[in-house]
């Protein structure tokens, strides 16, 4: 194993679980696009990251979002929640 993982893999240990849970399940993204931003607009909506079972159905409701663009470039200009390394046990 390399030193790195094993200092990530010590930390990990030292990481409260259930604050890690609520953590994730509070967690926003603010979703827009560079075409968008670009052009002057400010159309960008917040999503809630447990409104979504896996990356795919997150995918999808970005692109339904934003659907008025054919080939859409996100824009992740904020979020909310925690950083894992605001929770530590």
């Amino acid at each position: 194993m390399q030193q790195g993982a094993s200092i990530i893999l010590t930390y990990l240990k030292l990481v409260n679980m259930t604050n890690l849970r609520n953590c994730l399940d509070t967690a926003s993204i603010y979703v827009g696009t560079y075409a968008k931003y670009n052009n002057g607009s400010l159309f960008r909506k917040w999503l809630n990251l447990s409104d979504y079972s896996d990356h795919d159905s997150l995918l999808t409701a970005m692109y339904e979002l934003h659907k008025d663009e054919q080939d859409p470039e996100f824009l992740l200009s904020n979020y909310e929640g925690c950083s894992l390394f605001e929770k530590l046990g």
